[in-house]
């Protein structure tokens, strides 16, 4: 989550552009040039790429406070996946050439830069561990605790929760084994959820999974 005295933040704000993007909308898709780097005033996308066969696979969810789209322009690449909105989201962008001046005349922006993105490998590090020793409901209890927002009486939520296909994409599982696992800790009263939204009741008993 951004800093609200960011210096980045400050750059996006003072020269950046704000843009709309519909729920399913392309923020860019794969071997797009990497013009402009993006910050979420309010929104949820994922980091996507499709398989030979058409199966989506999801690597990364940004939301709300977010930057993405920066590595490619560090490395001069072209986008190697597609961003796609999950919701109604609200996006700014800023233009590269903007992006890498600063990186090399302002020290503060380069090293938040630079932060931002060791702190995205070291959760892509993460991810990886999750997917290849944890059982399905610890990926999907780790995944939860990254889509929602503590509320004050300290309860999670999370607004617009992802279908169970697009959850189940992501902790590398069938839609069946999302919808036992959230059956069973509602039963338990861990959660409470609707088609589009999620409470955790109880975070402790969520955080024992992970």
């Amino acid at each position: 989550m951004v800093n609200e005295k960011s210096a980045l933040l400050g750059l996006f704000k003072d020269f950046g552009t704000l843009h709309e993007f519909k729920k399913n909308a392309m923020v860019f898709s794969k071997g797009d040039s990497a013009t402009v780097a993006y910050l979420i005033e309010d929104g949820l996308l994922k980091i996507c790429q499709l398989t030979s066969t058409g199966q989506d696979v999801t690597f990364f969810i940004r939301k709300t406070g977010e930057y993405f789209g920066m590595a490619e322009i560090v490395l001069g690449e072209n986008h190697p996946c597609f961003a796609q909105c999950l919701r109604n989201s609200r996006i700014w962008t800023l233009s590269s050439l903007i992006i890498q001046e600063s990186i090399q005349s302002d020290p503060v922006i380069g090293g938040e830069v630079l932060r931002t993105l060791t702190s995205r490998l070291m959760q892509q590090e993460h991810m990886v561990e999750q997917l290849v020793s944890k059982s399905v409901s610890a990926r999907l209890a780790w995944l939860i605790n990254q889509l929602c927002r503590e509320d004050p009486e300290g309860r999670w939520s999370a607004r617009h929760l992802l279908t169970h296909e697009e959850l189940s994409n992501i902790v590398g599982c069938s839609r069946q084994s999302i919808s036992e696992i959230f059956n069973e800790w509602r039963a338990r009263g861990i959660i409470c959820y609707t088609r589009d939204s999620l409470t955790v009741i109880r975070p402790d008993h969520l955080i024992e999974y992970i």
